[in-house]
């Protein structure tokens, strides 16, 4: 479903508009009123429907968006399941990861100079840990089903 513009610019007109004034004083007559109210209660349902499946999609795509990791690991373990959950692939290379999360790698530690270094290393304990294993000698990595135990030690 589309973002519904028109029913949306309907319904919040109605309830920024003026708390001192009712429908009547809107819109005139009572005939008139009638009317308004209907199609500002169509509009709602057509906003509201519109909200929960935007919500739903949303809830869907970004799963544990309250979580924040505590350590350069656990914030490691998280881009490498949130890219690979994004590309629907297991295999990935430290190049695309590095590209594809700069913004979060840059500002997730302020005073590390080396932040993409760190990616590097943290990518080397998550190895030990069974998280990931190398596929080769070229940064080339695939995360492995189901250990992803870092991430739930909060």
């Amino acid at each position: 479903m589309n973002v519904p513009h028109k029913q949306i610019a309907s319904v919040v007109n109605y309830l920024w508009h003026d708390e001192k004034k009712n429908f009547e004083e809107c819109f005139g007559d009572s005939v008139s009123c009638q009317k308004a109210q209907h199609h500002i209660l169509d509009d709602l349902k057509i906003v509201r429907k519109w909200l929960e499946e935007t919500a739903e999609q949303f809830i869907e795509k970004v799963p544990e968006k309250n979580y924040y990791p505590k350590s350069w690991k656990e914030f490691t373990a998280r881009i490498v399941i949130d890219y690979c959950h994004e590309k629907e692939t297991t295999i990935f290379t430290l190049q695309d990861l590095q590209r594809a999360k700069k913004p979060q790698i840059e500002n997730f530690s302020k005073e590390n100079k080396h932040p993409f270094d760190k990616i590097r290393q943290q990518l080397q304990f998550l190895r030990k840990d069974g998280l990931i294993t190398f596929i080769d000698n070229k940064g080339t990595y695939s995360l492995l089903e189901g250990n992803h135990s870092i991430l739930t030690s909060r």
